[in-house]
């Protein structure tokens, strides 16, 4: 009998004579009952679309069959819609928010050093811990945590090809990023394949090595008197997509329409949507993120393919499973660490606070608790798993150090119908320190973007309701104000979201961290179309043309500017060091020297006039401005080919109401030999041909002197603010 089946049994009234009959059992005739392995499978990048899930599209009848066995959580929801965060809250059960850790460089231990994570917590009870592929996030500086396993866990490339023109024989991007190799300079390297298209065994990429080897470990566990804790890291569906052939034969790509709704809610902060972040390291996807229909099919295409080949991995696993005879002696859980925007809002892969980043799949069989074939519409989080799986294997509960947000779920997994908590809570950080906390109801999504500790009168809102809008077009805040307010004070149970933890590979000096805890990332006194003075919040790792380590903090107009690795003590401050034309060279003693002697120098830069202005800030847009700056939202462009004369064509679509001679775009490359390094401008596209409603072609010279236009990237700049009237050439042709 197990742990949690003993637990489930009515309670019995204890005599003195029933007590010493007890003590007798327990401590002469009966064995201790048999601990359950559990079975942790983790998805990286999956979405709901499983046939068990409603999708008929989806191929996939491994996963489906495990949801047969057991309950489906229809409204289960990442903590934060990026993998290192969100794999974070799974493995220690705190929010993003109660660690402060809001990227992918920055490892848990920076913000609690003594954590205990949930396999650790497993073998502190006796357990053997296992892990093969991708459990907590390695890569973009960050690395795995030996303290959680028994044996090192099993890495596997997340970014891997086997046909050599995917990469070109180079080290690309996102293998950089994954490989910790070249962090300081991806911008000069190539970009690697969305996809490929390769008749090869499963095994032959990551995927179906991680299934092998999970069966293997399997196996070892049968005969082993120890119970298992095995979590199982699969890479895809995360990009690039690259199936085995017959995976990609499973489906006709015309079977995949467009998405219903391709742009930003109306109404929604200018911050709160994306452009092409992740996409933009993949060849051919533009730089901007917006792909034409062709490339949205063709990204469908691999992403269920990815699907489908993931799902054969996980039935080998299963198979052994049942072949061993450890089916009803294992717990079993299949989490996605967060969502995937398959085109909706015009977005691709994850980094929003919308539904379709954050809602994940999540099934949970518990042999002798959940029922086959059940499903709840209980919301649930990721941080719920830690004292979940606890609970199930009749653990203590688990009491930290770290905080543990999550909830005990087992009430639900007895009865679906059970509720356990009303609302879901998320986050996304988007620049600035701006942290974004949202709560998801049943019926509504209600997100909060302000610093952390400001004041909430400062906070921009959005409001969702997903009754009446599933698709997310507006942004309701302004018209639902008691809805507001009713979901505001559901927000406010929960503690301030705590500033961002720096990364503790590198003991950064004390008024370094204290600048950036307070202001986040800092850009101080625009002149002209730059910032004079900009300081990052997330340190980054380069080196010297000599190969010296080098954290890059910030820049000035006219320099680059670092710490020295070897000069880095714990708890003291370090020379700043700027890199000119002329090479690297120390211009201050500490950072706090180093910015007041910036500041200074800033201020002589400027008329009285002009500091006035600064110090005042810009005037509030005008009506007629707000009117373009709506109207520029609704443009869509994609680069569809190269002109004979090496302009870059675009198609562009406009879906304002309104004519706009130009729109600003961002530009950026490699720069054409001998002259060697990236570029990066802007440049603005004429489209006063282009009338509402209407699409059309527009060749551009995109700086084709200094970078050959297939090495160019084009993408979308930030929507504009008062202060950027100057920069944005829609206001100066209209204004």
């Amino acid at each position: 009998m197990s742990p949690t089946a003993f637990r489930s049994m009515p309670a019995l009234r204890f005599t003195p004579a029933l007590v010493a009959f007890v003590l007798l059992l327990t401590f002469v005739a009966a064995p201790a009952a048999a601990a359950p392995n559990v079975l942790l499978i983790c998805v990286d990048d999956l979405k709901p679309t499983l046939g068990c899930y409603g999708d008929t599209l989806a191929k996939s009848p491994n996963i489906d069959r495990l949801a047969d066995r057991g309950l489906r959580f229809d409204k289960a929801y990442t903590n934060q819609a990026v993998c290192a965060p969100s794999r974070n809250a799974l493995m220690t059960g705190s929010r993003c928010t109660s660690l402060g850790i809001y990227n992918l460089s920055v490892n848990f231990r920076a913000a609690v050093p003594n954590a205990v994570t949930l396999p650790q917590f497993f073998k502190q009870h006796g357990y053997r811990a296992e892990a093969v592929g991708k459990i907590l996030h390695t890569g973009h500086g960050n690395h795995d945590d030996q303290a959680s396993w028994s044996v090192p866990t099993q890495i596997e490339p997340v970014v891997e090809y086997l046909d050599p023109d995917s990469t070109g024989g180079e080290l690309t991007r996102e293998e950089a990023f994954f490989e910790n190799k070249r962090l300081g300079s991806i911008g000069q390297l190539p970009r690697g394949a969305a996809w490929e298209v390769v008749d090869a065994d499963d095994d032959a990429y990551a995927d179906g090595r991680i299934a092998q080897a999970g069966v293997e470990r399997l196996r070892a566990a049968k005969d082993r008197q120890q119970p298992l804790f095995l979590a199982l890291g699969f890479v895809k569906p995360h990009l690039p997509f690259t199936p085995p052939k017959k995976y990609w034969d499973l489906y006709d790509p015309a079977q995949f329409a467009m998405p219903e709704f391709r742009a930003d809610p109306a109404g929604a902060p200018r911050f709160a949507g994306k452009g092409g972040i992740e996409v933009a390291n993949y060849a051919p996807l533009p730089a901007n993120g917006r792909l034409n229909d062709d490339l949205t099919r063709q990204m469908m295409h691999g992403y269920y393919a990815s699907v489908s080949y993931i799902d054969a991995q996980i039935g080998k696993v299963l198979d052994e499973l049942d072949a061993l005879g450890l089916r009803d002696d294992t717990l079993i859980v299949l989490w996605g660490d967060h969502g995937w925007h398959l085109g909706d809002h015009g977005y691709w892969t994850k980094h929003t606070n919308y539904e379709q980043a954050n809602r994940i799949p999540l099934l949970v069989v518990a042999p002798g608790v959940t029922r086959p074939a059940t499903a709840t519409e209980q919301l649930a989080e990721t941080v719920d798993l830690y004292p979940t799986l606890a609970a199930l294997a009749g653990l203590p509960t688990p009491t930290g150090p770290q905080p543990i947000d999550g909830v005990d779920l087992t009430p639900v997994l007895r009865d679906p119908t059970a509720r356990v908590r009303d609302h879901a809570y998320a986050v996304y950080e988007r620049g600035r320190n701006r942290v974004g906390r949202n709560i998801r109801t049943d019926r509504y999504r209600l997100v909060e973007w302000k610093r952390p500790g400001a004041d909430p009168d400062t906070a921009e809102l959005e409001l969702y309701d997903y009754q009446q809008d599933p698709l997310e077009t507006e942004n309701l805040a302004t018209h639902r104000p008691e809805v507001v307010k009713e979901l505001l004070e559901i927000l406010y149970t929960h503690p301030e979201a705590k500033p961002a933890v720096e990364s503790s590979d590198f003991p950064l000096p004390p008024a370094y961290k204290e600048f950036v805890i307070r202001y986040g990332n800092a850009e101080l006194y625009r002149y002209n179309s730059n910032y004079y003075l900009t300081v990052f919040a997330g340190p980054r790792e380069a080196e010297s043309a000599e190969g010296e380590g080098l954290i890059q903090i910030g820049r000035t107009w006219t320099s680059v500017v670092y710490f020295k690795e070897s000069r880095l003590v714990t708890g003291s401050e370090s020379p700043v060091y700027e890199w000119y034309y002329g090479g690297l060279r120390q211009t201050a003693n500490g950072f706090e020297e180093w910015l007041q002697a910036k500041c200074a120098a800033a201020r002589k830069r400027f008329t009285k006039k002009q500091w006035r202005a600064l110090e005042e800030g810009p005037p509030p847009f005008t009506e007629r401005e707000l009117a373009i700056t709506e109207a520029r939202k609704l443009f869509r462009w994609w680069i569809v080919g190269i002109a004979p004369n090496e302009d870059l064509r675009f198609e562009i679509h406009n879906g304002s109401t309104m004519v706009l001679p130009y729109v600003s775009v961002g530009i950026r490359g490699k720069l054409r030999p001998p002259k060697t390094g990236p570029l990066h401008g802007g440049g603005y596209i004429p489209t006063a041909s282009i009338l509402p409603g209407e699409t059309g072609t527009i060749e551009y010279d995109c700086y084709k002197q200094f970078v050959a236009p297939e090495d160019t990237d084009v993408f979308a700049l930030p929507e504009p603010g008062p202060e950027d009237r100057e920069q944005y050439w829609e206001f100066k042709a209209m204004t």
